[in-house]
């Protein structure tokens, strides 16, 4: 979580995926800057932060999955050292 004068401004979720096919890694599952907090560099920290952590329980890597719309969001993950691997559709069924 990234905090400014004890107002919550930004967090960050992340999980452990352990894959038969690609081994350990985690998976950034959402990190949100408050509109008025972003360019000041807290969505960088808070990936450091959890890069650091991810490596520390022996993932090799981070993967985020991104919407095919949050083209801003697309920019800030390449200009943060990602690379787009694919794009997918995704089918839920309920149960």
């Amino acid at each position: 979580m990234g905090a400014i004068d004890n107002k919550t401004v930004g967090w960050i979720q992340v999980h452990q995926v352990i894959s038969m096919e690609t081994g350990v890694y985690a998976e950034l599952m959402g990190l949100v800057v408050d509109e008025e907090y972003r360019g000041r560099g807290l969505g960088r920290l808070l990936l450091h932060a959890t890069s650091d952590s991810a490596r520390s329980i022996g993932c090799r890597r981070l993967r985020v999955r991104c919407n095919t719309i949050r083209t801003e969001s697309h920019k800030f993950y390449q200009n943060s050292g990602f690379i787009l691997k694919k794009e997918q559709k995704v089918f839920d069924s309920l149960l």
